[in-house]
């Protein structure tokens, strides 16, 4: 499984894709930080950014891409 993480000044939010569905306590850990899951684009997303959601971001993806991939830049 793959992640990959964004962080976008414009409206402040974290988002995180995955590759696939993630595991249980994956996905517990996410929703404790503070994450939702926007289905219809297929990621997570954190309504503003903190210490601890960049932290957690980091430790799944080891970097945080300064904006969305093109195909999200819309949504969410």
């Amino acid at each position: 499984m793959t992640y990959t993480a964004t962080y976008s000044p414009e409206d402040n939010k974290l988002r995180l894709y995955s590759s696939s569905r993630l595991n249980a306590e994956t996905y517990a850990r996410v929703k404790e930080a503070g994450f939702s899951y926007a289905p219809k684009q297929e990621l997570f997303y954190a309504p503003m950014w903190t210490p601890q959601r960049e932290d957690l971001l980091l430790a799944m993806c080891e970097e945080i891409d300064d904006s969305d991939p093109p195909r999200y830049r819309s949504v969410v």
